[in-house]
């Protein structure tokens, strides 16, 4: 399932974009459905009584914390921690989690299907609407270290095949003097640096 705002703008703009390709990208790779990959665009980091949780915006007041999911083959979701606007050009820190499960995935193969799941992500997202990426991190503790929440209930699926936690950390730069909602600079995925 894909799990988007309307009206995205500034950095939501960018993370949608990017976010619509990669659930296309991933259902087509792997074969899997959209009912086996639930595929969230940016959450937020919201306080609970133990610790930061990522959670999606569903309704007025009403958020879904995103965790491992044994009943899905992938789920994934945007976090950004931080931006900052000088001259016109915001830059953000954004970073893509995945709880994934390698087998459903990707069968049982005699290499390692964690690199390969990796390789995968990396390739499709590095250079994509201007994002750069610039480090990767796996294992829970590095995955989830803006939620403290979810460590607790991700601890039990720790890299443990055939499961997989993973992170991908980017980098974007655009103009955020400008609505790239209509802009012909990212029809059909053409990204124009600022």
């Amino acid at each position: 399932m894909l799990y988007q705002i309307t009206q995205p703008s500034g950095i939501d703009y960018w993370v949608q974009l990017l976010q619509t390709d990669l659930h296309a990208h991933l259902l087509a790779l792997y074969g899997i459905s959209t009912t086996t990959y639930s595929c969230y665009g940016r959450i937020h980091r919201n306080w609970s009584d133990n610790g930061y949780m990522p959670q999606a915006y569903i309704s007025p007041n009403e958020y879904k914390t995103i965790q491992f999911d044994d009943t899905k083959n992938l789920v994934s979701f945007f976090g950004v921690p931080d931006a900052t606007v000088k001259n016109g050009v915001s830059t953000s820190n954004v970073h893509l989690v995945f709880f994934a499960n390698l087998t459903t995935l990707m069968g049982t193969n005699n290499y390692r299907l964690d690199e390969k799941f990796k390789n995968d992500i990396t390739n499709f997202c590095n250079r994509k609407y201007g994002f750069s990426v610039i480090d990767w991190k796996t294992g829970v503790d590095k995955v989830l270290t803006e939620y403290s929440s979810s460590k607790k209930d991700a601890l039990k699926w720790a890299n443990m095949q055939p499961w997989y936690v993973f992170r991908c950390d980017m980098k974007i730069m655009y103009n955020a003097n400008v609505d790239y909602r209509n802009s012909l600079a990212t029809k059909g995925g053409i990204f124009k640096q600022p």
